[in-house]
């Protein structure tokens, strides 16, 4: 097997929700270096990237940042206040991924 194809199957991928994207949330933007969807559990929109992995360039972060930036401005239109970017990867901790979060900050935020 490829090289390409054994990274598909690492069993992490295989379990991961994000790798998995379940594609019934309403879906944003897509590239081939990340999507951008309503998460199934917040139902807020989130930026995962394609890869499963923690540690994207600075380069793939930004255009992410962005993406996300514009689907937030979408999402939370209309409503009182602010959003946050939440960069906590509480719900899947092995693959980089970032919430839109409408309201005050936690503290935590990226």
């Amino acid at each position: 097997m490829s090289g390409f194809i054994e990274r598909l199957l690492e069993p992490e991928r295989l379990d991961c929700p994000l790798c998995t994207r379940n594609r019934q949330t309403h879906l944003y933007a897509e590239t081939d270096l990340y999507w951008v969807a309503d998460c199934p559990i917040c139902a807020v929109p989130l930026v995962a990237w394609k890869l499963h992995d923690t540690q994207p360039s600075s380069v793939a972060v930004v255009r992410m940042l962005n993406a996300l930036l514009v689907a937030s401005f979408e999402f939370f239109e209309g409503l009182e206040g602010t959003f946050w970017f939440d960069g906590r990867m509480v719900w899947c901790p092995g693959h980089w991924h970032v919430h839109a979060r409408h309201g005050g900050k936690n503290g935590k935020e990226m």
